[in-house]
C-alpha cells in the first residue's frame, strides 16, 4: 500500500476498501471487506476502460487484485486458482 501512496494514487475511491480489506482480521467480516474492495476495483477497471492514459492507475489496480488473490487464498482458504 504504501507504494500506491507514494505514487500518489491514495485518491482513487477503490483503496479504501481494499485497505480494508488488507487490514481486516475477523474471516467473516473479511469475506465481505474483500468482495467490496473486488467490486470497487472492478468498477474502475470499468470507468478506465474509456481513458487510455492511466497505466499507472491500471497497474496499481493489477497490484490490488493480486494481493486479494492472495489475501483469500491464505486467510480464507480459497483455492489458488492461478499457477504462477
Amino acid at each position: 500500500m504504501a507504494n500506491l501512496e507514494s505514487a500518489g494514487l491514495n485518491q482513487f475511491g477503490w483503496q479504501k476498501p481494499l485497505r480494508d480489506a488488507l487490514l481486516e482480521l475477523d474471516p467473516e467480516q473479511l469475506q465481505r471487506k474483500v468482495a467490496e474492495a473486488e467490486t470497487a476495483i472492478f468498477e474502475r477497471l470499468q470507468e478506465l476502460s474509456l481513458t487510455p492514459d492511466s497505466t499507472e492507475e491500471r497497474r496499481a489496480l493489477q497490484d490490488a487484485t493480486n494481493s486479494l488473490r492472495v489475501l483469500k487464498k491464505e486467510s480464507l482458504q480459497y483455492p489458488d486458482w492461478k499457477s504462477d
